[in-house]
């Protein structure tokens, strides 16, 4: 099918201008779930300024962005940086927030980096 310029224009405008007015309304789509359906992760090492934090974000927004939604995400350890300090785990927390806020289950088995006392 071909279409000219200002069909072309007006279609993406049309389609910005629906965009807009879900956004603007506060449509959601409605949140589907299968509680059969579980994410496995592993080796997280998840630490701000480095590149594995990024990734693991990445990783949550694929998670979040699943239809449906899976009712648990299981983390295989390693969620620290390296020596499993506190600071490794503050940093993680406001991705893994974002799973559980979401109605997630989150389950986590300890790695040789999740040293603690």
């Amino acid at each position: 099918m071909m279409i000219d310029r200002r069909t072309f224009l007006g279609l993406g405008s049309l389609a910005t201008a629906s965009a807009l007015v879900g956004c603007v309304t506060g449509f959601k789509r409605p949140v589907r779930r299968d509680p059969s359906l579980t994410v496995f992760v592993s080796d997280v090492h998840a630490k701000r300024g480095e590149h594995t934090f990024g990734r693991f974000e990445r990783v949550v927004d694929r998670i979040l962005g699943m239809d449906p939604l899976p009712a648990r995400v299981v983390c295989l350890g390693d969620l620290a940086w390296c020596y499993g300090h506190r600071a490794d785990y503050v940093d993680t927390r406001p991705l893994l927030e974002r799973l559980a806020d979401a109605g997630i289950e989150l389950t986590f088995g300890m790695g040789n980096h999740d040293r603690r006392e």
